[in-house]
């Protein structure tokens, strides 16, 4: 494993992962299922919540069971968005959470840009239903 995702990962460990949890009545679930990647194998599902209220991103929490790159991008996704409008999630980009991470690696930015695909799509779909 990236040794700087290593060190992030040790690090959500002694904060116990605070962004980890269920969201109820969540407008926005991404789910490992929906996602094309050939990271997640058949013992690994993550999910991501969004709890949003006049646009913004309230809470963002997440549970999953993946090896520990998934779960740091995932917890980045979370501090990223959390207190955010959905216009400026939208934006993220690989570069922002690998700069985030402080490493460059090929492999996490693919990850990465599927993970910010599905997000993108799912918020476009939650537009088109609040319209």
């Amino acid at each position: 494993m990236n040794e700087t995702v290593n060190a992030y990962f040790k690090e959500m460990q002694r904060n116990k992962f605070v962004n980890a949890g269920i969201i109820e009545d969540a407008a926005i679930l991404l789910e490992s299922a929906d996602m094309p990647s050939p990271a997640c194998g058949a013992f690994e599902y993550w999910e991501l919540y969004l709890q949003i209220a006049d646009n913004i991103v309230v809470d963002a929490k997440y549970q999953c069971l993946t090896p520990p790159f998934i779960n740091v991008i995932i917890d980045i996704l979370c501090i990223m968005t959390k207190g955010n409008d959905l216009q400026k999630a939208l934006l993220i980009q690989e570069d922002t959470i690998m700069q985030y991470l402080g490493c460059e690696d090929d492999f996490l930015r693919k990850i990465t840009g599927s993970l910010l695909e599905m997000l993108r799509d799912s918020i476009q779909q939650y537009h088109a239903k609040a319209s």
